[in-house]
């Protein structure tokens, strides 16, 4: 922590010093030349008073936070801010207080406490937004205060060690069959009527012993032969979510790499959501695949996973073989595929670049879905 004193603000500044100014300024024609040492004592008794009293002021002040283990890119997370004054007979006052995460400016004023007694703690509740996605480790808190006078404005900084981890923010993705390869279509894969995703009903012949409830009598009537229907499910086969972490060299498309995560995250949860199995790979310098379990808990595993994920400068201009095969791809790339492979029946791939297109399936979300808030605590 580091003590800063700089002048306030220039309005702050004229308001403080009117009065005396207009106090020691307008008699001046009319003092005898013995009195004024007694005026010029009187500017450096403001001007050291508001050197000492306001560093005197911020001396006891010491502050505690708390903060959640994960939160969403952009989100506005609640701190458990604690500010408490350790001196033990002096009331510390005109407290303003601003935190930020990791080493960027203050800009965020979180609470203003006009008097705060000695030995007294109070508790504030600002919110704070999370600047970006990985991880963070430094949180810095200012208190700043103009005590007495206004004249200048002391400022004292705390950093704390936190451990808080920005996972990629989810949008909302809209006509999925456009993101989908064909072969994956909705109405492709999901019944008609009220079963759930993956439930079919299977004729098979009807056995002596078997129940005439089971009977299926109209596909009877068209077979010619006695026919049972019976649940049977089917295995819906798992969609392979590929994202590669190369760039183009262009700086603008450091924004392009994040939308891709962003996206990505995107489609793996709202796969998950319509209990579809996913496969996820991660290309870069090397290759790392795994399949999420169903559930919560799968769904952070991909979002811890991608938390912390950064361009890979050395990845392959093309995905490896074998990748593409096999199954239902979604490719989601940033620009560093030369080239980038052509849609596929069984192949989806998505240019974080091409933002134009983008917009018609998948909109960016700054404030996250009441559904996925229960994720903050992973």
């Amino acid at each position: 922590m580091n003590f800063d004193a700089t002048p306030s603000r220039p309005e702050v500044k004229a308001s403080a010093m009117l009065g005396p100014l207009l106090s020691t300024a307008i008699p001046i024609p009319w003092v005898a030349p013995e009195l004024l040492p007694l005026l010029i004592s009187i500017w450096v008794v403001l001007l050291g008073g508001s050197w000492v009293f306001g560093r005197w002021n911020l001396r006891a002040i010491d502050v505690g936070a708390e903060l959640p283990a994960s939160a969403f890119a952009w989100e506005a997370v609640p701190v458990d801010l604690r500010l408490r004054n350790h001196s033990q007979s002096w009331a510390a006052r005109d407290l303003l207080v601003g935190h930020v995460l990791s080493s960027e400016r203050v800009r965020r004023i979180s609470g203003y406490r006009p008097r705060l007694g000695a030995g007294v703690e109070t508790r504030l509740e600002p919110l704070l937004r999370v600047p970006r996605r990985g991880r963070h480790t430094q949180y810095r808190v200012e208190v700043s205060s103009s005590f007495p006078f206004g004249l200048l404005r002391w400022r004292r900084q705390f950093e704390i060690r936190v451990d808080l981890l920005g996972l990629p923010r989810l949008g909302e993705l809209r006509q999925t069959e456009r993101v989908l390869p064909d072969e994956l279509q909705p109405d492709r894969q999901r019944p008609r009527g009220t079963w759930r995703p993956g439930e079919f009903f299977a004729l098979q012949e009807w056995r002596p012993g078997l129940p005439q409830r089971q009977i299926a009598w109209k596909a009877s009537a068209r077979r010619g032969e006695l026919l049972v229907r019976q649940n049977q499910f089917i295995q819906r086969p798992a969609m392979h979510v590929i994202l590669h972490l190369g760039t183009a060299a262009r700086r603008r498309n450091r924004f392009a790499f994040e939308r891709s995560i962003s996206l990505a995250a995107t489609l793996v949860e709202s796969l998950m959501r319509r209990r579809q199995p996913v496969r996820v790979t991660l290309v870069g310098s090397s290759v790392r695949s795994w399949r999420p379990r169903p559930g919560r808990d799968g769904l952070n595993q991909v979002l811890i996973a991608l938390a912390e994920v950064e361009a890979d400068s050395n990845a392959p201009a093309r995905i490896p073989p074998g990748l593409l095969d096999g199954g239902a791809v979604v490719l989601v790339h940033s620009g560093g595929l030369d080239p980038a492979p052509h849609p596929h029946p069984k192949r989806s791939v998505l240019d974080a670049r091409d933002q134009r297109r983008l917009r018609a399936y998948f909109r960016e979300a700054r404030a996250m879905p009441a559904r996925t808030r229960i994720l903050r605590r992973a």
